[in-house]
């Protein structure tokens, strides 16, 4: 009961909008909903770790870090699909969808440790509440 409460929290509810709108704008350019699919765990990977995060870290800090992330990461997306898929398209724009989520690690991997940290240190602050 607990995690379907957390499910309505801001955090979850602005990473799963970035994700939905992402899987839209991957399968605007698919010929294929598998092949959409295929792409997912490349390009939207770290969307899919920040929605998890997000029920797992319930207090108000670090679901405004996990918020940040998403957004973040939700503008890093757009930046690059837009630079391969419409500023410069090339034959091998699609290898590039690989390589989303492997570049953006060096930001969101900080940002899930202080979301953890804040979480953490919260329940060593205050042990009693839930």
């Amino acid at each position: 009961m607990k995690l379907i409460n957390r499910a309505c929290s801001p955090a979850f509810v602005v990473t799963a909008v970035i994700l939905v709108v992402g899987l839209g704008i991957l399968n605007s350019n698919s010929r294929s909903f598998s092949g959409t699919l295929f792409m997912v765990p490349f390009a939207l990977g770290p969307l899919v770790l920040s929605l998890l995060l997000a029920l797992v870290m319930p207090n108000k800090a670090s679901q405004i870090t996990l918020i940040i992330g998403s957004v973040f990461y939700g503008g890093f997306f757009i930046h690059l699909y837009g630079g391969l898929f419409h500023r410069s398209p090339s034959p091998q724009s699609g290898i590039g969808l690989l390589f989303i989520g492997f570049y953006s690690l060096r930001v969101m991997i900080p940002i899930w440790y202080v979301a953890a940290f804040l979480s953490i240190y919260k329940r060593i602050k205050n042990p009693d509440s839930p």
